[in-house]
């Protein structure tokens, strides 16, 4: 099971409308594929679900309110809806969409699990620290999402306790922007907010291996690819995001993502460029 989570802190990139067409499309593929509605706006839920069609569902909030209020987050598939009339289409071709929605009501829980934690500084000593930051990526060791080939996050424009939570799950990030100036302004930022939370989380992370898999550890590595000494040097074939399986202890290799329009999300869409010596972290073959 691959976590992909998709973010930018501009609005209007097409992050819900791309999270919503890539699963979809995986689907159709036949892939199991779960979709996580994690932006208060909850957008990407009525993609799949008419508002007054919706209104008697479950969404992911009651499950984080459990949380709050006992300090134990209940099994979070029981949250798990299907959309009817996608999987009309994708369940004869041998696939599955599943949906964990979102709701309005996330905005407030942003403010409760800051507050957990000692306010707005997110304060690292706090022993709930882990904890809260491992909601999602602990719930998803439960053996009911096992069947998933890839779970999808779409994350608020923000980075508040919430995406943080989704930012630790994931194997991947994935930054859709436009082509223009005020698309990827925020990129840059987004990227080091992304590199100092590894570094908080790995000060204080044991360096041990969760139940979710051997090769899965609560600790990250965020160390880059070397610098390319010219245009056509050699470039690293490992991905973002990808295991190394000569680490002496089990890891996740997260490094930044490279800033990538939405219309490369599909390789035949768009010519294949040179990308720039600026990008230390882009490990795509050279043209």
């Amino acid at each position: 099971m691959s976590v992909v989570s998709v973010i930018n802190y501009k609005g209007g990139v097409g992050k819900t409308t791309l999270t919503a067409n890539i699963g979809a499309e995986l689907a159709a593929r036949g892939r199991k594929v779960l979709l996580v509605d994690l932006d208060p706006q909850a957008s990407l839920t009525f993609s799949f679900y008419r508002p007054a069609e919706f209104e008697s569902r479950p969404t992911i909030l009651p499950w984080f309110d459990g949380y709050l209020a006992t300090r134990a987050a209940e099994p979070l598939h029981r949250y798990v809806v299907s959309p009817r009339e996608v999987n009309a289409v994708v369940q004869p071709l041998g696939g599955q969409l599943d949906l964990l929605a979102g709701d309005l009501g996330l905005i407030e829980v942003d403010l409760n699990l800051a507050a957990a934690l000692g306010g707005a500084r997110l304060q690292t000593g706090n022993p709930r620290y882990l904890p809260v930051h491992r909601l999602i990526a602990d719930a998803l060791t439960d053996h009911a999402f096992g069947g998933y080939d890839a779970v999808l996050i779409d994350c608020a424009p923000n980075f508040n306790l919430v995406t943080r939570t989704a930012m630790v799950a994931s194997d991947h990030v994935m930054v859709p922007a436009r082509p223009d100036y005020l698309s990827t302004r925020g990129i840059d930022y987004l990227r080091a907010r992304m590199s100092r939370l590894v570094e908080e989380y790995n000060a204080i992370a044991p360096a041990r291996s969760t139940r979710r898999s051997s090769a899965w550890s609560t600790r990250w590595s965020s160390t880059p690819a070397p610098a390319r000494s010219s245009r056509n040097a050699p470039r690293s074939t490992r991905r973002p995001g990808s295991r190394s399986p000569s680490s002496a202890r089990p890891s996740v290799t997260t490094r930044p993502p490279s800033p990538t329009p939405a219309s490369a999300a599909c390789p035949s869409s768009s010519p294949r460029r040179a990308p720039p010596r600026s990008r230390p972290y882009d490990t795509s073959s050279s043209s």
